[in-house]
């Protein structure tokens, strides 16, 4: 009846798309009779795909599991790790007067202690951003405004995320009115160019950074140079969607 239909209430779940997830979510005892002969095909097109792509390639080893969604202030937080460590190190090469301003949904998934390959940086920062220094001499109280004006912004239907992360975060915030390069990545480029006209009345001219490297790069380097695995191979974390 319609009054059923109206009262009708369905519950959802969210799986990980892996063989194991999927067998356990329809209740099969194993994952192996999910597997069809199109299925191990295309598992194998997908490993000579990745083998040729050098993707199980172990870049280094991670003390700890850093977790996309944690806010700022967790420890284990992956965004705290790419703005206070990763973006400083490899991109600003420890210059203070550098801030970048950047939106929060880059990082797509959790980095797990243990062996990083270039599978798992390219899993958690799959987009590749270029980094743009938007203007070389900005006043600490004009990159508050900037970011003030990009947190009012209302969210689009595209970016409905919620949870303990700001929309736009920074690498650092300004002291004073001292001068800063305000950078960020080409997905941001737009809106913080908006920003910075709305509130400082001049329009800025972008300059592509780093000689084309991109967010993606950064990461790879930094595993590289901060956390060698010393002869020793980590654990990595579970299956990925995708995974077989």
């Amino acid at each position: 009846s319609s009054s059923a239909a109206a009262a009708a209430t369905f519950a959802h779940l969210n799986i990980d798309a892996n063989r194991a997830s999927m067998a356990a979510a329809a209740g099969l005892a194993d994952p192996a009779s999910l597997l069809t002969a199109a299925g191990a095909a295309l598992r194998g097109e997908i490993k000579r795909g990745a083998s040729g792509l050098r993707l199980s390639h172990v870049l280094g080893c991670a003390p700890r599991t850093y977790k996309a969604a944690a806010g700022l202030g967790a420890a284990e937080s992956l965004w705290r790790l790419y703005l206070d460590e990763v973006t400083p190190r490899t991109a600003f090469g420890g210059n203070a007067s550098r801030i970048a301003v950047q939106s929060t949904g880059s990082l797509r998934y959790d980095l797990y202690a243990g062996s990083v390959t270039l599978d798992d940086v390219w899993t958690m920062n799959p987009f590749a951003d270029h980094l743009w220094r938007v203007a070389p001499a900005v006043s600490g109280g004009d990159v508050r405004a900037v970011l003030s004006a990009l947190h009012a912004q209302a969210p689009s239907a595209a970016d409905p995320r919620t949870g303990p992360l700001p929309r736009y975060a920074a690498t650092s915030m300004p002291v004073g009115d001292e001068k800063y390069e305000l950078w960020t990545v080409d997905f941001d480029l737009p809106a913080v160019v908006r920003a910075y006209e709305s509130q400082t009345g001049s329009a800025p001219h972008p300059v592509r950074m780093l000689d084309g490297s991109t967010s993606t790069d950064l990461w790879m380097r930094y595993v590289q140079q901060a956390w060698p695995c010393n002869g020793t191979a980590g654990g990595g974390g579970p299956p990925r969607a995708g995974t077989r």
